[in-house]
């Protein structure tokens, strides 16, 4: 005989996934994506009294002791949406409001993203790097990451999206510059062996077509598809990843003293890791290759 079960309700709740899937399409989109400056993260204020209701441009924004980007931020905000500027506190003043050392600092930051694909850090063990030499010998930029640091945000800048660097008019910048620009720049530095180097001898055609993907890449003027903060992603895909895949084939065709060399000219800054999961490599070939048609040295018009 069948026991009487009756009305049992688990109150368990349910969804349809497809209508869960939109509803959380948005969510997921802003969490998959770097670069998001929240508006309360802002840091907009002023040290007058009274304090104004609202800054009319980013030089009135820093004269009342906002940082640049913050000011940038803010006028790119509809009014409706910008903050209230509140009172400055002690901890918040600039050291200057002068706009030469805010520009010098925003060089700095923008010599580093250029070159180095990052923003410099202010603590931590990547703080104690020595600051480019090209900064210090050549334009006296001496006062210290920590301080150009300080000029130009309230928030944390290594959270913004700098893809803003690629909009960046080179030919108007310092003679200086543009030829330690030339020298090289973020991303290309594990493909400078391939054009300096011939191979040892008896490699395979496998390793072969590799060297020939490498040095197509190198000998190609740089390329915003190939800087680590504008990669396209066709590239990573085709490629797998660069750098890693690079310093594996580097470990296959040259020889031990040709990595020396290369390090004592500081080529590449030491001799590359194996990294046994990182094998595209072997089967490169240049059919995979993208266009490079997004110069990194554009002729301005």
């Amino acid at each position: 005989m069948a026991i009487p079960l009756g009305a049992v309700d688990f109150n368990v709740a349910t969804f349809d996934f497809e209508q869960l899937a939109t509803a959380i399409q948005n969510f997921i989109e802003f969490g998959s994506k770097k670069g998001h400056i929240l508006i309360n993260e802002l840091c907009i204020v002023s040290d007058a009294d009274p304090i104004p209701e609202a800054f009319d441009d980013v030089a009135d924004a820093i004269q009342n002791g906002t940082k640049f980007f913050d000011a940038c931020l803010y006028l790119s905000l509809p009014s409706d949406q910008r903050p209230a500027i509140r009172a400055i506190a002690d901890n918040e003043r600039p050291t200057t409001k002068e706009y030469g050392q805010i520009g010098e600092a925003i060089f700095v930051i923008y010599f580093y993203l250029l070159t180095r694909a990052r923003v410099p850090a202010r603590t931590g063990e990547d703080a104690n790097h020595p600051v480019p030499r090209f900064l210090t010998n050549v334009l006296s930029l001496t006062r210290g990451i920590p301080y150009y640091l300080s000029l130009i945000a309230g928030f944390d800048i290594a959270k913004m999206d700098h893809k803003w660097i690629k909009a960046i008019n080179m030919s108007t910048l310092g003679d200086e510059f543009r030829n330690r620009a030339g020298l090289g720049v973020a991303g290309y530095r594990m493909l400078g062996p391939f054009k300096a180097y011939n191979p040892k001898a008896n490699i395979s055609a496998g390793l072969t077509a590799a060297i020939n993907v490498a040095k197509q890449i190198a000998t190609a003027p740089p390329d915003w598809n190939v800087h680590p903060l504008t990669r396209n992603p066709t590239l990573l895909s085709n490629l797998g990843n660069l750098n890693k895949n690079l310093g594996n084939l580097i470990l296959d065709v040259f020889t031990d003293e040709q990595i020396r060399e290369m390090i004592a000219s500081k080529m590449i800054f030491a001799k590359p890791t194996r990294e046994p999961t990182h094998i595209q490599y072997r089967t490169w070939t240049t059919q995979q290759l993208i266009t490079f048609n997004d110069p990194v040295f554009r002729v301005q018009t």
